[in-house]
């Protein structure tokens, strides 16, 4: 998860501390938490898990009631690396490497974290585990680089809304506020930008020199959130359900639907999982006419949060 300034948010649940050592690894694994292993190599780093511990509970339910409780395959295992910042300022605070259940936390980043916002990045990158889990993404995200930009917009904004709405201990930003900040964002870009689009400037966000484009993307992304899951953060929102459920299904079979070699018939049936689902096609890559047309998703999208 690539972010610009540091998490601030606040408490959570407490969870038992342990440790034992790993034979031959000169490794520890920690425990002491029903959905989460913690793996690090040297004992101080013992302290960040003192750190976070408190909020791992909370963190996995966030993800996974979003996601209308699915994906979920078993404890997931977190390890530390560090690596500082882009030349642009941007950094990665954490990662989930797709198909695997693990998550790498940064040690540059978290250093300067309260354990609660720590919380929430882990709460952030579990979402982006659970719904790769649930519509088999590893089998199709990377079909071609286009479907990449396809799949990361809609489980990034997922995630973002895990993390800072549906997270008891997130920021819990208001709509006007979401709003407020886009539109301010994009009256110093000039741009419009589509899904499809925010998924690209925001895997290539460490090459981007426009401040002001870098924190667009950021708060497009929470729009898109609370527009997929209407503000429900209690359970899953029915048409996102539905939605996930078809891109599961499209991608079961190898060498069909999302996982066929063809680009244009992944996006076809990308573009189906939201017609099933919320009534109408993304046209998340502006494919039917113009942005600003309601009768495709991303245009009533615009019209809530752009105009």
């Amino acid at each position: 998860m690539k972010v610009m300034t540091r998490w601030l948010v606040v408490a959570g649940l407490v969870v038992c501390l342990s440790a034992m050592a790993v034979p031959g690894s000169h490794a520890y694994l920690w425990t002491g938490n029903s959905y989460y292993n913690v793996s690090y190599t040297n004992s101080p780093y013992s302290s960040y898990i003192s750190k976070f511990s408190y909020y791992l509970n909370e963190s996995f339910r966030s993800a996974y009631r979003v996601l209308g409780n699915r994906g979920y395959l078993g404890k997931i295992t977190i390890y530390f690396y560090y690596e500082g910042p882009a030349s642009n300022g941007t950094y990665t605070v954490a990662n989930a490497p797709i198909g695997q259940q693990t998550i790498n936390l940064n040690t540059y980043a978290i250093s300067k974290m309260l354990g609660s916002a720590i919380g929430a990045t882990i709460a952030h990158e579990t979402s982006h585990i659970l719904f790769c889990n649930y519509v088999n993404g590893k089998y199709w995200h990377n079909t071609s680089t286009n479907m990449w930009y396809y799949y990361y917009m809609f489980t990034e904004s997922l995630a973002r809304y895990t993390g800072d709405q549906s997270y008891l201990y997130g920021k819990r930003y208001s709509t006007s506020t979401i709003k407020t900040n886009l539109k301010y964002y994009a009256s110093k870009t000039k741009l419009i930008i589509s899904w499809y689009g925010v998924g690209n400037y925001y895997y290539n966000l460490k090459t981007i020199t426009d401040s002001n484009l870098v924190q667009q993307v950021l708060w497009q992304f929470q729009a898109m959130g609370y527009y997929f899951t209407n503000g429900y953060w209690n359970m899953g929102y029915g048409p996102l359900v539905t939605t996930l459920y078809y891109m599961r299904a499209y991608s079961s079979t190898s060498g069909l639907y999302l996982r066929s070699s063809t680009y244009t018939t992944c996006r076809t049936y990308f573009e189906y999982s939201f017609y099933k689902g919320y009534g109408y096609r993304a046209n998340a890559g502006w494919i039917y006419g113009t942005y600003n047309n309601t009768s495709y998703l991303y245009g009533r999208w615009y019209y809530l949060w752009y105009v």
